[in-house]
C-alpha cells in the first residue's frame, strides 16, 4: 500500500491543491459496497469482469486499512472484507431465487450500513462532512449511472421488478438534495477543514447547480455530468462518472437480445 492519504486505485487528478481527503475516499468505498449488496441492478448486470474485480480488490484492502487506523471492531472489517471478497457471488441473480442466500445477503448489507454509521463516528469532527460527502457523491453518481442503465435492462428485469425506471429517477433527486444537505449543513455541527478548502468549494458549486436541477428535475445531460464531474475529479474519484459520460453519449458495447439474456 502506499502512505496513508493516498491509495492504488484512482489516483487523485491534479487539482492544484494541497491535500485530498482519505475520509472522504473512505465514505465513497463503503457506500459502493452496501449498494452492491442493496441494489436490484446489481444483480441483473454484469458488473464485475475480471479488470473490476482487481481494482475492486485494491479498493477493498486499502478500505479495510483505514478501517482498522480508525479502530473499527476487527471482527466486523473482517465479516465486510470476506463478503466484499466474493462479490459476484452476492450479485449472481441466483441468489435472488434461494431464500439462504438471500438473508445472508441482506445480512451483509446491514453490516455495511452499520460499519457505515461506526466509521462516521470514528471519523475526526472536523472531516466528518467530507465523509459525508463521498457517501452521497458515491449515491449520486450510482443512481445516476442506474438512471441512465435502467431502460436498457431485459425485460424480465422490467416484469419481475415493475417501476425500475421511475424509482430510480426518483432516487437519483433524493440523493441530490441530500448532497446538497450536506453541502449546506451548519458548520457548527461539522465544522470544515481549511487544508480542504478546495474541495468544499468544488461542493458548494455543484450544491448551487443541484438545487437549480432539482427545482424542474431534467433528465440527466451533458451539463449535470460536467458538474458532478468537476466535484468527483476534485475529490480524486472520477471513474463512476466517466461510466456514466460512456452510458450518456451510447458508447455501450453492443448487448445481447435482452429477451434471451438471463
Amino acid at each position: 500500500m502506499t502512505e496513508l492519504s493516498r491509495r492504488d486505485i484512482d489516483p487523485p487528478e491534479a487539482s492544484g491543491q494541497p491535500e485530498l481527503s482519505w475520509e472522504l475516499w473512505l465514505g465513497y468505498d463503503l457506500e459502493q459496497y452496501y449498494e452492491y449488496f442493496t441494489e436490484v441492478h446489481f444483480l441483473v448486470i454484469d458488473a464485475f469482469p475480471d479488470k473490476v474485480m482487481d481494482e475492486l480488490t485494491v479498493m477493498r484492502r486499502w478500505m479495510a486499512f483505514q478501517l482498522r487506523e480508525l479502530r473499527i471492531p476487527e471482527l466486523l472489517i473482517d465479516a465486510a472484507d470476506n463478503a466484499a471478497a466474493d462479490i459476484r457471488r452476492w450479485t449472481d441473480i441466483s441468489v435472488i431465487a434461494d431464500g439462504a442466500l438471500k438473508r445472508r445477503r441482506n445480512a451483509i448489507r446491514d453490516t455495511f450500513e452499520l460499519l457505515l454509521q461506526l466509521t462516521r463516528a470514528h471519523v475526526r469532527r472536523n472531516r466528518r462532512r467530507y465523509f459525508d460527502f463521498g457517501v452521497m457523491l458515491r449515491r449520486v453518481n450510482a443512481c445516476t449511472i442506474m438512471h441512465l442503465t435502467t431502460p436498457t435492462l431485459p425485460r424480465a428485469a422490467h416484469r419481475a421488478w415493475p417501476g425500475l425506471d421511475e424509482e430510480y429517477r426518483a432516487e437519483l433527486w433524493r440523493s441530490c438534495s441530500t448532497l446538497v444537505s450536506f453541502v449546506r449543513e451548519d458548520e457548527t455541527i461539522n465544522p470544515t477543514d481549511p487544508a480542504l478548502s478546495a474541495i468544499d468549494a468544488k461542493f458548494r458549486a455543484l450544491a448551487d447547480y443541484l438545487e437549480s436541477r432539482l427545482a424542474d428535475e431534467r433528465p440527466v445531460d451533458e451539463d449535470f455530468l460536467e458538474h458532478l464531474q468537476a466535484a468527483t475529479f476534485s475529490a480524486g474519484l472520477s471513474e463512476s462518472v466517466k461510466a456514466a459520460a460512456r452510458l450518456l453519449r451510447q458508447e455501450r458495447p453492443a448487448s445481447d437480445d435482452p429477451e434471451t439474456r438471463p
